[in-house]
């Protein structure tokens, strides 16, 4: 990824955008939670580093990359759908994953 900083960026944003952190798995088959729990977890669940030491590296590597933004309309469409099921934004994002891959 060093040789790749734009790669390394559209990745983080894709992650943030999505909360994609949330559709990984832990070592015991549970979900991660937060990005900061993905960072924390030991490899090859996560990234095995704090989420700021994992942050110094990414500043390094590509340059301003601080925040990722989200369209307001889908945030809104997110948080609405995560509200009305009493979850949270990247449960949604996980159920609709698997309503997918159910062909639903």
């Amino acid at each position: 990824m060093r040789e790749q900083p734009e790669r390394l960026a559209r990745y983080m944003a894709v992650g943030h955008k999505h909360d994609i952190w949330s559709l990984l798995n832990k070592r015991d088959g549970t979900y991660q939670h937060a990005y900061a729990e993905f960072c924390a977890t030991e490899e090859p669940y996560g990234l095995g580093s704090s989420a700021a030491e994992i942050q110094k590296w990414i500043d390094v590597v590509t340059p301003g990359l601080n925040q990722v933004s989200i369209d307001d309309e889908t945030m809104t469409t997110l948080e609405a759908l995560a509200t009305a099921e009493g979850t949270t934004p990247g449960e949604v994002v996980r159920r609709l994953v698997r309503e997918a891959a159910a062909g639903r």
